[in-house]
């Protein structure tokens, strides 16, 4: 038989009568041979066991086939053709689904709309700071595709604010490096500038400025530099470091944006064919990224509101201080101009706008996080269902096993489609995961070595500066809260993925099962126990689960020793080269701080026997 088989001329016509190939008659002509017909994309995926159910779909293809032609010829309108054609594939869809199943055309894609629905916490966040540059496109036959446009708006503007950030983080790098090297060097004619003079008056409880002109010689300009960067060193450290998070994300995002518009398309299409509500259940994915995006807002507005009051010596400090190394290496006098007033509120504007974009992707991270979780956590309910079969079950036709994806066939290919998607999640994020750990175990070492600080009796925090632990403390609660977050669903995907395993192996191999059972049993089985993981590994740098949580902790704890036992100075204390600079007036000018109460004195100072 096999020989026999191995025979048939697979391109010879088909005989309509019998169905079967006839042989060829050597009396008659050459004739064209008609090809054989692709077999149809059906709508669900059906065993050859099924042959009714086949030819069902066969004449609905060719009926579909006759209809477009006779609509080409003017026979049959378009809203006849709309009903007809239910299976063929949109010419303009450009799907990355690679298995035998697709979407039936004209039908509401009720699944992606859930998706969709979920993300909108976050994609409003997004779009708000320009950092989603992908447009959502919904066809006539409410077939749904992501892309990247350079002539929208919105490619325009992640592209334009990207690069504005990239260079933000290359003139700050380069101009620490400048201050440390004291190149370029200070004029060496030094200074001529204006500055204000602030006093009180008797029986006049606000305070009188006053205008004086003053020059200022090579070394003191220096002093000044040195002693305006000790004082901002840990806000510019914290600031180097989100800037490093968000150029990642940024550069990762731009070389990755033909794919990861087609992984967003590859969701949709995804849950549509596995008939999956992953933004809905088990969990709510819309709610929890409102309670995620409402606490980051509401940081962000208590946090900006303080700032804007001038609360503390760091609201306004570290703005100026951004603004200063901004045209260090063009200006190194910068500090001391008399208009640098004018810059301090583009740089105020600036400061708060990279303190929004620093955790935006983690916001994307989130939703990515918590839509595979449900996308595994629905598939592991399937899997149960036919693991542990009742009655009910094994009544079910074909048919009704195709429309709940509960066949042996249907239950594989949706676990190799939820493979592809964790994969695409580990390739998009896998930078924006390094970068953010990375930054974080280094970032909160330096916030609480600097919480620590303004809570000592040490003089560097005298006076007013111990009002910057107020502002610290809250940076430093939003910092643990966000890392908490995106470990904990980065590892929740994970489990839930392994959590087949677990029913495998509770199930077992013994007892009576069919062939087809077995089969899948053992290739899930192979699956899950493989080389490669099934979780999120930053591009295989590590795997996330709880364990690594508790390597965290443990990492970030064995730096903070470190650094404290370096004891980095947060203020300049040496009273040689205090002697030289007026700490009271170059704080007023410089970073324009108010004076908080009479008991604080200036409330500025650094040391409480400067003479001012």
């Amino acid at each position: 038989m096999e020989d026999d088989a191995d025979d048939i001329d697979l391109d010879a016509p088909i005989d309509p009568a019998t169905n079967d190939t006839p042989a060829p008659d050597p009396n008659q002509p050459d004739a064209p041979v008609k090809p054989r017909k692709k077999p149809a994309l059906h709508k669900y995926y059906v065993d050859d066991e099924d042959e009714d159910s086949n030819d069902e779909h066969d004449h609905e293809h060719d009926q579909a086939e006759q209809a477009e032609e006779h609509a080409g010829e003017g026979h049959v309108k378009k809203e006849e053709l709309s009903q007809i054609i239910v299976h063929k594939k949109p010419p303009n869809l450009k799907s990355v689904l690679t298995y035998h199943e697709e979407i039936p055309r004209w039908e509401i894609r009720h699944f992606a709309n859930g998706l969709d629905a979920a993300f909108a916490p976050c994609k409003i966040f997004m779009l708000a700071l320009f950092r989603f540059p992908l447009q959502l496109t919904i066809h006539d036959d409410y077939s749904r595709e992501f892309t990247y446009s350079w002539k929208s708006f919105r490619g325009w503007m992640f592209f334009l604010t990207g690069g504005l950030i990239c260079l933000n983080a290359i003139l700050i790098s380069a101009s620490l490096g400048a201050v440390m090297l004291d190149y370029p060097r200070q004029p060496d004619a030094g200074l001529n500038t204006t500055w204000l003079k602030r006093y009180n008056v008797p029986g006049n409880s606000r305070e009188s400025t006053d205008t004086y002109e003053l020059h200022k010689p090579q070394q003191e300009l220096r002093i000044e530099e040195l002693f305006l960067l000790q004082r901002n060193f840990v806000p510019m450290i914290l600031l180097v470091l989100s800037l490093g998070h968000i150029c990642t994300g940024d550069v990762s995002l731009f070389f990755r944006r033909t794919f990861i518009a087609k992984y967003f398309t590859f969701w949709e299409e995804a849950v549509e064919i596995m008939k999956m509500d992953a933004g809905k259940h088990p969990d709510n994915v819309h709610k929890y990224l409102i309670r995620v995006t409402s606490f980051y807002a509401g940081f962000l507005v208590v946090f900006i509101g303080l700032c804007a009051g001038r609360i503390a010596p760091v609201a306004t400090g570290a703005p100026t201080q951004l603004v200063i190394l901004w045209s260090r290496l063009f200006f190194p006098s910068i500090h001391a101009w008399k208009y640098l007033h004018i810059l301090r509120w583009f740089g105020i504007v600036v400061y708060v706008y990279l303190l929004m974009c620093s955790k935006v992707y983690i916001l994307l991270l989130l939703y990515i996080c918590k839509i595979l979780k449900n996308a595994y956590a629905t598939w592991n309910e399937r899997l149960v269902t036919v693991i542990h079969k009742g009655k009910k079950e094994e009544k079910k036709s074909r048919k009704e096993h195709c429309a709940a994806r509960t066949g042996f066939d249907h239950l594989f290919r949706d676990y190799v489609v939820l493979l592809d998607l964790l994969r695409g999640a580990d390739t998009m994020f896998a930078n924006v995961i390094e970068s953010y750990f990375g930054t974080q175990v280094f970032s909160l070492c330096f916030e609480v070595y600097y919480l620590l600080r303004t809570f000592s009796a040490h003089d560097e925090f005298a006076f007013a500066r111990k009002l910057d632990g107020i502002l610290i403390t809250i940076y430093l609660f939003h910092s643990v809260i966000m890392l908490l977050l995106a470990t904990n669903a980065s590892a929740q995907v994970g489990e839930e993925a392994m959590e087949g395993l677990e029913i495998i192996r509770r199930n077992g191999c013994i007892g009576h099962k069919s062939i087809k059972e077995m089969y899948f049993t053992l290739s899930l089985y192979m699956s899950y126990t493989g080389h490669f993981e099934t979780a999120l590994t930053a591009g295989k740098f590590v795997t996330f689960d709880r364990s690594f949580m508790v390597s965290l902790v443990g990492t970030i704890f064995s730096y903070f020793i470190i650094l404290t036992q370096f004891t980095p100075p947060l203020s300049m204390l040496d009273p040689n080269k205090l002697e030289l600079i007026n700490t009271k007036h170059l704080i007023i000018n410089v970073e324009s701080t108010y004076q908080i109460n009479a008991d604080m004195k200036v409330g500025y100072d650094t040391l409480s026997n400067i003479t001012t």
